[in-house]
């Protein structure tokens, strides 16, 4: 069983040096021939295949060549700095679209999955010794099956970010971050909100102060848990996974500040920025290729 994929990608980027604002654009798709399909028969009666008896009701899943699958995605990104306040934002959108076909009892059908994400963030340097970030994301997705209008679903995803780091007292060096996640569509036995809060705190010491001792906790409020929802052409899985929650950890981090020879020159690119050949990280809610987790 063999299938061809076929895809095309173009991307745009453009810095304005006097201003430094900066837009980047990226667009692609592809479609499938002879696409690997689910296909999937839900027995009437009790069956006995090579040897084995099969209740009613069970399902025997297999897979064919089908046609018709085909995905589309966009993403853009625009920043510019507020001098006044030292701020830079950066705004950013992106939609994808996945048409995928599949098989129930030798009926055809389609699943199509929109999905559809927006965000903003600010990022400042106010001196030396502090700088921030506060940034927000939302996410919509949207699925659609043309055999099972039950098997239609929407959820929402909304991220809400903050970080800081400060130096003071010239060696002590504090850093936090925190994000609020809050989920709505998914299934009423997984968490819809949590809050994930770290925090450290710093001493930095020796010849040119190279030496760093930090004392960090993670998951400081003990909430963390990974939810994930896995969209396919038969069936929605939502699933929470309980992970490591609430622990510390001592480090003693040594910076090596000084090279013999001179370095090369790193062409630079504005703050957030990916340069030029490398994809930028996809937004909440699209962590692989549309339809899959």
């Amino acid at each position: 069983m063999q299938s061809r994929d076929n895809s095309l990608d173009i991307r745009f980027n453009r810095r304005i040096l006097d201003s430094e604002m900066h837009f980047m654009f990226s667009a692609g798709g592809s479609f499938g021939q002879n696409y690997i399909g689910s296909a999937t028969t839900i027995l009437n009666r009790d069956t006995v295949l090579q040897g084995v008896n099969i209740a009613r009701g069970a399902q025997i899943s297999s897979y064919k060549n089908l046609d018709d699958y085909y995905t589309a995605r966009f993403f853009g990104i625009y920043g510019f700095p507020l001098t006044k306040i030292k701020v830079n934002v950066n705004v950013n959108a992106a939609y994808s679209y996945s048409h995928t076909p599949a098989m129930m009892n030798e009926v055809l059908y389609y699943t199509g999955n929109n999905a559809a994400s927006g965000g903003l963030s600010l990022t400042s340097n106010v001196s030396k010794e502090v700088d921030f970030t506060l940034a927000g994301n939302a996410s919509y997705n949207r699925v659609l099956n043309s055999l099972n209008v039950s098997g239609n679903s929407t959820y929402t995803t909304q991220t809400l970010t903050g970080k800081l780091n400060w130096i003071f007292l010239e060696a002590l060096v504090f850093s936090s971050d925190i994000n609020l996640n809050y989920y709505i569509g998914l299934s009423q036995s997984n968490r819809q909100q949590y809050a994930l809060w770290n925090a450290s705190l710093g001493y930095k010491f020796g010849k040119s102060k190279s030496f760093e001792l930090t004392a960090t906790c993670y998951d400081i409020l003990k909430q963390n848990v990974s939810l994930s929802r896995t969209v396919n052409a038969s069936y929605t899985e939502d699933k929470q996974t309980q992970t490591l929650q609430r622990y510390g950890l001592l480090s003693l981090t040594y910076t090596f500040k000084q090279f013999k020879g001179k370095a090369p020159e790193e062409e630079k690119f504005p703050k957030n920025m990916p340069p030029p050949g490398t994809l930028p990280p996809p937004p909440p809610g699209m962590t692989g290729p549309p339809g899959e987790k």
